[in-house]
């Protein structure tokens, strides 16, 4: 199994209790004065009963971002929202209880795990692939008396929550078991479903226009994180012209850009202006960017130019809604929620928790949980294009979602050969390898030569 690491894309600094309960009770509103939410919570209220009857595992929980914002609109304010969410379910709702905290760069990190060992915070919830390079250098280490923070750990009786990244192969033995759960997500599945229906909207709505026919995917960064979304999504299209001869897509550039970074600048600005320009439709996998190339479709005052967002359904949080065809959701507060659900019930059977057994259950195991469309870790959101072509676009996301559930039922251990999804590999080492596996999809797609640099 080849295990992803995800990049957060936005800064921030640290929020204090204050300013995270204003956040969450005065948050963005839309135009009807309703509150904008980022997590659905439509399920919440199932778990109510068997909450009330459980006898519990007692929490102190703490949300710790790596270099990104509980409000950036999309991943770490999902993942906040569901902690409060789950807050309220077990009746902890003082800002005491109301715990987040963020980093201005890496280096702080081991800092605040020491922090935390020292109060009183049992359950960290820790998000940015950046915890996975500092936390294991935590845990080797030793505090004044001598001990290992490791051990420190199994006594003080924490539970680490590792959100889209994990430990390597070689530190997982360092962590005792019951105390680490990992939860990663394979957007590669619902990239491809967004490719496929996607190129197939633009034959629908281009069906005598080639040119108009125009794919323009990007990315910040080289690692797994960035390059599954975008593996996934060309492979979708791949297979739509596969199935689709007389009316295929092509991709605006022979060579994927996947060294955007996550920031807007001048340069950025100058790519993202040009692609929009040439395409009709883009997949911007570099956080911030996403803002940039919305900005760029309003300036371009076409409204036949589409969008799909990333993480989080976008459509939520940028206007106008209707330049997004759909997004690559991970269900993250989804997961989170029933994870640290399951936890509190001292659950010891749980899809969300894979194997994952707490320390305070018999055979304790410590767990990496790595699903993907099947158990909805991930998804496609529904369409938000204009209502003239709404019904149409969420018909083709709808049949491509069906039909990729068969191809897993039907090739349950080798779907993603069969369709051409690329492995993406994680070491920095391993960078030039996803960049030339995404420029052969590239050359498939469009029928031509390509180079890696």
């Amino acid at each position: 199994m080849n295990f992803k690491k995800s990049l957060l894309f936005l800064t921030g600094t640290i929020s204090t209790v204050a300013s995270v309960a204003t956040f969450v009770s005065c948050g963005e509103t839309d135009k009807e004065g309703k509150i904008i939410r980022i997590f659905d919570n439509s399920f919440v209220k199932d778990r109510q009963a068997e909450i009330e009857k459980a006898k519990n595992f007692d929490f102190n929980t703490v949300l710790l971002t790596a270099g990104g914002t509980v409000q950036d609109k999309s991943f770490n304010q999902s993942i906040w929202e569901a902690v409060l969410e789950h807050y309220d379910q077990i009746e902890k709702t003082t800002n005491l209880d109301r715990v987040s905290q963020e980093t201005n760069n890496q280096s702080e990190l081991i800092g605040k795990y020491k922090n935390f060992l020292n109060g009183n915070k049992n359950v960290w919830i820790l998000t940015g692939f950046q915890q996975g390079q500092e936390f294991p250098k935590f845990l080797k280490q030793t505090d004044s008396n001598g001990k290992k923070y490791s051990d420190l750990l199994a006594e003080k009786k924490v539970i680490i929550v590792a959100v889209d990244w994990d430990l390597s192969k070689e530190d997982k033995d360092l962590i005792k078991a019951g105390h680490f759960i990992s939860l990663l997500y394979k957007t590669e599945e619902a990239g491809f479903i967004a490719g496929y229906a996607s190129s197939k909207f633009l034959a629908y709505k281009f069906p005598n226009d080639e040119e108009k026919r125009t794919i323009a995917p990007f990315g910040g960064g080289h690692g797994a994180g960035v390059t599954d979304f975008i593996a996934g999504f060309l492979a979708g299209i791949a297979k739509y012209n596969n199935d689709n001869p007389t009316a295929k897509v092509t991709i605006s550039d022979n060579n994927i850009n996947i060294d955007t970074g996550f920031i807007s600048n001048d340069k950025t600005a100058t790519f993202i202006n040009g692609i929009v320009n040439k395409s009709s439709l883009v997949l911007p996998v570099a956080g911030s960017l996403t803002s940039s190339v919305v900005d760029a479709i309003k300036k371009s005052n076409k409204d036949t130019k589409y969008l799909i967002g990333v993480d989080t359904d976008q459509s939520k949080i940028f206007s106008p809604a209707t330049v997004f065809f759909t997004s690559i959701e991970k269900h993250l507060g989804r997961t989170i929620y029933e994870v640290l659900t399951d936890i509190w019930l001292k659950k010891e059977d749980s899809k969300f928790l894979g194997s994952f057994r707490s320390f305070k259950l018999t055979n304790p195991a410590n767990a990496t949980v790595y699903k993907g469309i099947s158990d909805d870790f991930v998804g496609v959101s529904n369409s938000t294009v204009a209502d003239a072509d709404k019904v149409k676009a969420q018909e083709f996301l709808n049949e491509a979602t069906a039909d990729f559930k068969k191809q897993i039922q039907a090739n349950p251990t080798n779907y993603k050969s069969v369709l051409g999804i690329p492995t993406m590999l994680i070491n920095d080492n391993d960078a030039k390898d996803n960049e030339k596996a995404l420029n052969e999809l590239i050359k498939k797609i469009n029928g031509t030569t390509t180079t890696t640099a």
